[in-house]
């Protein structure tokens, strides 16, 4: 079952009935055409399925923890907070709902933990590179600071499991990174 995360895009999708939310459902069918196929040994580092489960619920708790401060933060600030600052915050909203997504696909597929969870992988990764580019930490208080740096850290930590070995990208057409 290869787009089983495309059902949950789309419920939401068709439960808002956004038209914003439509054009990020077929963008969304469209990037899922383009996978490469995902075979073990092209990856970097061994799997550890329990540590990734592990960093997937504990990367929860630190996007909620984030979430709810940055909103605070935002919500008294003593400046008006302008677009980037905003859209910190929906950016750590959408790593609160899609990280837990990993765990969910390890655990409910044990034969190919890797495999199957590499479309979340995917959405949270692609997430967390739209808060890293928007983030600066002058804008929070240093507490909300702590807790989203905590938060990238362990994204990180789990984007090294899904790291490709960089001889494999580039025998397949892929750019690796320099």
């Amino acid at each position: 079952m290869k787009y089983r995360w495309l059902s949950r895009c789309s419920a939401v999708a068709l439960r808002r009935h956004n038209p914003r939310n439509l054009l990020y459902l077929i963008a969304a069918v469209f990037a899922a055409g383009c996978a490469t196929p995902c075979h073990e040994e092209s990856f970097a580092l061994s799997f550890d399925a329990q540590r990734v489960v592990q960093l997937s619920h504990e990367a929860y708790r630190a996007a909620y923890d984030a979430e709810f401060t940055a909103r605070d933060d935002l919500r008294t600030a003593a400046f008006r907070p302008n677009r980037l600052e905003r859209e910190v915050f929906i950016f750590l909203h959408r790593l609160r709902i899609s990280v837990p997504w990993i765990a969910d696909d390890v655990e409910k597929y044990p034969g190919n933990p890797r495999c199957s969870s590499k479309g979340s992988y995917d959405i949270v990764s692609e997430n967390l590179r739209m808060l890293k580019a928007r983030y600066r930490p002058e804008s929070f208080r240093p507490v909300t600071v702590g807790k989203i740096e905590n938060l990238i850290r362990l994204l990180d930590e789990i984007s090294s499991y899904y790291a490709v070995k960089r001889d494999h990208a580039l025998e397949h057409g892929g750019q690796g990174r320099k």
